[in-house]
């Protein structure tokens, strides 16, 4: 292992420690200190928190039907599949935006599924001239990046549901009475201790009352840092590469203060599903590397090379 990659492990399992230090201590105070329900920026951050899950994983989708050719040995299989499910993720894109935006009852499956065909017909038309090389080497950071958010995510719901921590907005406290009763520290496991009747608020359930350990927003953000892998397949973006750690660094900070700020999660949430994220990024990353050492030659050399890689 290189000494700087040493150097940052280092530093963000130091800043992990400290942060988690203060939120076990503080988490209620941070989050009565921020907390504003109608506050603008909580609320932007809120609302995009798991847009990568949608955004990425259509086009991942588009990736990976561009990047199977004729001489693939099941490509009759293949092919189609990758079709359908380049549709699935439009369909799913859409139903996110609509389901975080819009409420327009039955109408939210008519809108969703004719954009759907929209974003399919213009991701195939658009692309349909494409060097299909490209799309084998982008396939392969597609492939990190699902691989990743299907492993955060995965991870994250699970333990949603085991520790059913209750979200500061829901408490007595942030609602103009006095109290602070359903809080619990990120240590206590909640499962089977919550109060399903609180899931109904004016009339609506609200399946987030009970979600808040660990954010799913902070784990979604952080599995874009699965992407660096993509200064290693184009050297053309090797100067880039700073940006591909600082973005996706930036947007996990400011989606996690919104998510304190909306009450909808406290300093550890968001620090838990942050570490989940980027232990899923570079962990497949580096799996997945290893799996395709003997498949892809520019992994073997560190460098990119025309023609090298092999579909």
């Amino acid at each position: 292992m290189k000494k700087g990659t040493i150097v940052a492990a280092s530093v963000l399992a130091a800043v992990f420690v400290a942060l988690i230090s203060v939120g076990t201590f503080f988490d209620l105070s941070i989050s009565r200190a921020l907390y504003d329900g109608q506050n603008g920026f909580g609320r932007f951050f809120t609302h995009f928190a798991e847009a990568p899950t949608y955004f990425v994983t259509a086009l991942s989708s588009l990736v990976l039907y561009r990047s199977i050719g004729r001489k693939n040995k099941l490509y009759r299989y293949l092919k189609p599949a990758a079709l359908v499910l380049f549709l699935a993720a439009c369909y799913l894109l859409r139903w996110w935006f609509v389901e975080e935006f819009f409420s327009e009852g039955g109408m939210n499956y008519v809108y969703a599924a004719v954009f759907a065909l929209f974003l399919f017909s213009l991701g195939f038309l658009t692309t349909r001239k494409a060097d299909r090389e490209v799309f084998v080497r982008l396939l392969i950071a597609a492939t990190v990046f699902l691989a990743t958010t299907i492993v955060a995510q995965g991870l994250t719901e699970l333990v949603k549901y085991l520790w059913s921590r209750q979200a500061y907005s829901t408490l007595a406290c942030a609602n103009g009475l006095v109290g602070t009763d359903g809080y619990t520290p990120w240590y206590v496991v909640n499962l089977g201790n919550n109060n399903p009747d609180f899931l109904v608020y004016d009339g609506e359930v609200q399946d987030y009352f009970y979600r808040a350990f660990p954010s799913a927003g902070t784990a979604s953000y952080a599995a874009l840092l699965s992407l660096t892998i993509l200064p290693e397949l184009f050297p053309q973006a090797k100067k880039y590469e700073p940006f591909f750690y600082a973005v996706p660094g930036a947007l996990i900070v400011l989606v996690g203060l919104g998510g304190i700020i909306s009450g909808r999660e406290y300093l550890t949430d968001v620090v838990f599903g942050a570490a989940i994220g980027v232990l899923a990024s570079f962990g497949l990353k580096a799996l997945l590397k290893k799996l395709w050492k003997k498949r892809v030659p520019f992994f073997q050399t560190g460098e990119a090379q025309d023609n090298e890689v092999t579909a």
